[in-house]
């Protein structure tokens, strides 16, 4: 397996038809090719070891399926994938935010998960059962408006998250076109001129205040949904 993937990165990250002013995305190219290398690689190694239960019969569930492509997700860095991603599309603000909700989304789909296994267990559902309630009503009219709550101070603190996030990608010139006003871009200045120290402070000092307001909110949605 690992000669497999040794042959199969070495025949697709060919970069001739790149030319040697474009160094950069000659990198970043590798770097996709990689991900999405080992992305492939270890999807097929479960598929592998999966064989010897679907002998005789082909089951895949749903919750498993998921699991897996929050698994394949979740082991490449999540700046890797963007600035990997990035390189390819044109420069905008929606696609910065399209690929930053693009790889954020693991991590919410597997808090959903985990609170609607607790909320599964709860005796009101099995009481909503007991009166005839249908399993689509019970998820929509019950499990799923408990399970939101976590989810909402878990986006608040995404937030802050992705924040950090675009400011980085501005930073190294990769997202958002030129033109568009950015913390990161505004931080990037002092890289031209060293002794400018105010270049770099003020719009740090804005970014961390900003993460730390938004994470600040976060608390306090914390303390007004648990008030304990």
């Amino acid at each position: 397996m690992a000669i497999l993937f040794f042959l199969f990165y070495f025949f697709l990250a060919d970069t001739s038809f790149l030319t040697q002013n474009d160094f950069g995305k000659q990198v970043i190219f590798k770097l996709l090719v990689l991900v999405l290398s080992v992305l492939l690689f270890k999807l097929l190694r479960w598929v592998f070891n999966q064989g010897s239960s679907l002998r005789k019969t082909i089951s895949l569930p749903l919750d498993i399926l998921i699991l897996k492509v929050i698994e394949l997700f979740q082991s490449v860095p999540r700046l890797l994938l963007v600035l990997s991603l990035a390189t390819f599309v044109r420069p905008s603000l929606a696609v910065v935010i399209g690929l930053s909700a693009f790889t954020y989304w693991p991590g919410i789909a597997r808090l959903v998960r985990s609170e609607m296994l607790k909320i599964k267990e709860l005796p009101y559902l099995e009481a909503a059962r007991a009166l005839g309630f249908s399993d689509k009503q019970i998820i929509v009219k019950h499990a799923l408006p408990n399970a939101l709550t976590p989810v909402i101070i878990a986006f608040a603190f995404g937030i802050s998250n992705l924040m950090a996030l675009e400011s980085t990608l501005s930073f190294l010139g990769i997202g958002i076109p030129p033109d568009v006003p950015s913390w990161g871009r505004a931080i990037l200045g002092f890289k031209k001129d060293l002794s400018a120290w105010w270049l770099g402070l003020f719009p740090g000092l804005v970014l961390c205040g900003a993460v730390l307001s938004v994470q600040a909110v976060a608390q306090l949605l914390i303390r007004l949904i648990n008030p304990k």
